[in-house]
């Protein structure tokens, strides 16, 4: 971990943020909880401590506003009272967990809303930002929630460029390590190529990759697949044992070439600023008329979840600083 941090190493928690729903925060979480120094952060596993923060930064804002400056402890009063805030919420991790040893704990959230605005809730607290291929997310989206194929691809796209605004992108030319507090993961490497993406993790938490047993990680069971299910259909979230035939990647191979045009069209950018490579087809006059037409389309159609933030996400708020 980054020196100088003022908390007790073993009252540090590790955040692991996901990208959108079905990004892989379980399957990262479960991984970091096999070493023997962490533990889930039962039962506020998935807290989503930071989600409504722009509301404690208002608050700070308001009531610091309220104070003369010579009550004020420092130029930076908002950030001390957001830091205090967020000190509070982890002692509230803490208090709530099942596990009171000094282990470290790990709680994920599927969602960088406010992503912007962690390190002044958190100080000094490591952040996992998970990326994951948006067209798995979304197809994943779709078996799991019932989510439509829109909806999901605009949220993604937002995601993706909150975590390209506040971490970078491998496009950016350079290494996410060390980019404190977030270090960036794609879900696709950590699958693949498991032990160096979680050697890169215990060395930006601060934990001993020697104490940690990679031959465990063949053994992780499986929790909460889109497609890897009970026989009543719905989502398992107990573990259960990988079969041969289990692959969580590249599900979005049988799309249709519209799909892939509208995919594309909303989210392209952000797929290839990732590592990413688009699928065709050739991006000439009727593919602009098409996604033009299926624009307006998505703007004049009553929205299932409520009025739709000008940004084109749904139920979800932009970037806070």
């Amino acid at each position: 971990m980054q020196a100088g941090h003022s908390e007790a190493h073993d009252r540090v928690p590790i955040f692991v943020l996901g990208v959108l729903e079905r990004s892989g925060t379980n399957f990262l979480s479960d991984l970091l909880s096999l070493h023997p120094d962490c533990a889930l952060a039962s039962p506020l596993h998935e807290a989503f401590l930071h989600f409504e923060a722009d509301l404690l930064k208002q608050y700070a804002h308001r009531t610091v506003s309220k104070w003369p400056e010579r009550w004020s402890p420092s130029k930076s009063g908002v950030d001390d009272l957001l830091g205090s805030l967020g000190g509070g919420l982890l002692e509230y991790l803490h208090t709530t967990a099942e596990d009171s040893s000094s282990r470290r704990l790990v709680t994920k959230t599927p969602s960088v809303k406010n992503l912007g605005l962690f390190p002044r809730l958190f100080p000094g607290v490591p952040a996992v930002v998970l990326m994951r291929d948006g067209r798995s997310v979304v197809e994943s989206g779709v078996r799991s929630f019932g989510f439509t194929y829109e909806e999901q691809t605009r949220k993604w796209a937002w995601a993706a460029r909150v975590i390209a605004d506040t971490v970078g992108t491998p496009s950016d030319g350079q290494s996410p390590d060390g980019l404190w507090p977030f270090l960036l993961v794609r879900y696709e490497d950590l699958v693949l190529d498991p032990e160096p993406q979680l050697r890169r993790i215990f060395t930006f938490a601060g934990l001993e990759a020697e104490r940690y047993d990679f031959d465990a990680v063949e053994r992780l069971p499986v929790r909460g697949s889109s497609t890897f299910r009970p026989e009543d259909g719905g989502l398992n979230w107990e573990p259960v044992a990988q079969s041969e035939d289990f692959n969580p990647l590249e599900r979005w191979r049988s799309w249709a070439p519209v799909r892939h045009a509208r995919f594309n069209w909303l989210g392209g950018e952000e797929l290839e600023a990732f590592g990413y490579a688009p699928v065709g087809p050739d991006r000439g006059l009727m593919y602009h008329l098409r996604n033009r037409l299926a624009d307006a389309s998505w703007k004049i159609r009553p929205s299932r979840r409520g009025p739709r933030p000008k940004d084109g996400t749904v139920g979800a708020a932009p970037l806070s600083s």
